[in-house]
């Protein structure tokens, strides 16, 4: 089986060929910024309390997380939009690992800002069968201190590459991508970095998850 880890270094090459420098200068920029200012080290971390979030799922259904992890381990993942292919690669692995997750006496739940109906079209393009939650605003993500704005040279970039992220995510504000395992509204595991283009392997997240127990 290909890694995620191999799957984001094969598009990241492609990327550096299709698109013009100073659009992957403008990402990279951005990254730097992020990593230089340590952003999101207040972020929870294993033993922190996890706010008992609130979040309308993609079903429409209000979702509350203690009604899920008194019993179980929660992964909440973090994701900035279907349309950032990042994202959608990591999507599309997590659900290759279903099935051991769900051994493991463990749920997930994708969180992201982008708004319902594009939402719907990010799981539906993962044939994703775990939840997808809306944290309209990014409201989740500020309290837990991972959101950030975007800056104006990215936003041109977006912009040139037809992402409007006012339309699609209501505002240019994303979360790092972010991983917290839960259980009982304690923290018993985080992942996160600035760099959007590196990602988590799942059966790191898998090994973590046995680790930790039931």
């Amino acid at each position: 089986m290909t890694t995620l880890t191999e799957e984001i270094r094969q598009f990241t090459a492609g990327a550096y060929e299709r698109l013009p420098a100073g659009y992957i200068d403008s990402f990279r920029n951005l990254i730097e910024r992020l990593i230089e200012e340590s952003f999101a080290s207040n972020a929870p971390k294993a033993g922190d309390a996890f706010p008992d979030f609130i979040l309308q799922d993609n079903e429409s259904k209000m979702i509350k997380a203690s009604e899920y992890w008194h019993d179980k381990n929660l992964i909440v993942k973090f994701y900035r939009g279907g349309w950032c292919p990042y994202c959608h690669l990591e999507l599309v692995a997590l659900e290759r690992y279903a099935q051991e997750f769900a051994a493991e006496n463990t749920r997930l739940f994708a969180i992201a800002p982008e708004k319902p109906s594009f939402q719907l079209e990010t799981k539906k393009a993962a044939n994703a069968n775990f939840k997808f939650l809306w944290d309209e605003n990014n409201r989740l993500a500020r309290q837990l201190g991972i959101a950030f704005a975007v800056d104006g040279n990215v936003r041109n970039v977006y912009l040139k590459l037809n992402l409007d992220l006012d339309s699609v995510n209501g505002e240019w504000v994303l979360p790092v991508p972010a991983t917290f395992i839960i259980k009982n509204g304690i923290v018993s595991y985080s992942f996160l970095d600035a760099d959007y283009m590196r990602r988590q392997e799942p059966a790191d997240l898998l090994a973590a998850i046995r680790t930790i127990g039931h």
